[in-house]
């Protein structure tokens, strides 16, 4: 009786999907519809997010899991850190398969955000708890969301944690009243271990976002304050060559339409 309650729910979960799929395909790809870059892709969404949720705050290119990879866009709530993978319409749509087992395990909700150009390869390949959501530059409603996501069932407090630096863990430990002598010249792994054994999967959510935004916030600071050459230095050192090239293509053009505006109104 279980097995084909069972069986039942999958069928009805399926024809569920299939008919959001089929709702989907009413708004059929344009031809003429303007490429989406991630640059694009990210902006539109980050004007949505700002409105659908003024409470959350939303962090760009987090390095987690010891460095092992970066989620294009955190979303830091109360009780959730939800990863947005970003695909454009250039990138390929299973790469995302690559960086889904370090998402799985450091946040508790992940979704992706493409096109209408590859969601229905994304609603065969990603697991069902990732969300859908399909960004466009020519409907109304330019965020849809095909699909919600939902918990995580691989979400590791020790691999969380692992985003958080040695200083932060230490923090961490003083919050919750851990005070033993030893802490303070235990090694990283060690207060990873420590932690993860005294707090819950909601604590060590809540105390991750607000490191990780302590952190946006403190840099952001630091930028501000920063010289040119400093800023040079920083960027040189986190940049490839090609994405060197690319944006300082991309400001050069900037700087040149504005100066063919500002011509223009003379």
């Amino acid at each position: 009786m279980i097995n084909i309650l069972l069986i039942y729910l999958k069928t009805f979960n399926k024809r569920i999907e299939e008919k959001r799929l089929d709702n989907f395909l009413k708004y059929k790809y344009n031809e003429n519809m303007a490429v989406l870059f991630d640059k694009d892709i990210r902006e539109i969404f980050t004007i949505h997010h700002s409105k659908r949720y003024p409470k959350s705050k939303l962090l760009s290119e987090v390095r987690i899991n010891n460095g092992l990879a970066i989620a294009d866009l955190v979303s830091i709530g109360i009780k959730t850190s939800h990863c947005y993978e970003i695909k454009s319409d250039r990138d390929k749509i299973s790469r995302a398969l690559a960086q889904a087992k370090y998402y799985d395990i450091v946040f508790n909700k992940i979704s992706l955000i493409t096109t209408h150009n590859h969601y229905e390869k994304a609603v065969d390949i990603l697991p069902s708890y990732w969300g859908i959501i399909i960004v466009s530059n020519t409907f109304k409603n330019k965020v849809r969301y095909f699909r919600k996501a939902s918990i995580s069932p691989h979400f590791s407090k020790e691999n969380a944690l692992c985003t958080l630096w040695r200083d932060e863990l230490l923090k961490i430990l003083l919050i919750k009243n851990v005070t033993k002598k030893s802490i303070n010249r235990a090694s990283r792994s060690k207060l990873i271990d420590t932690l993860s054994n005294n707090l819950s999967s909601n604590e060590t959510i809540k105390l991750m976002n607000q490191f990780l935004l302590e952190r946006q916030q403190n840099y952001q600071k630091s930028i501000n304050r920063a010289s040119r050459s400093k800023l040079i230095d920083t960027l040189s050192n986190n940049l490839s060559s090609n994405e060197t090239i690319k944006l300082m293509n991309q400001f050069l053009l900037e700087r040149q339409q504005n100066y063919q505006k500002v011509n223009w109104f003379k």
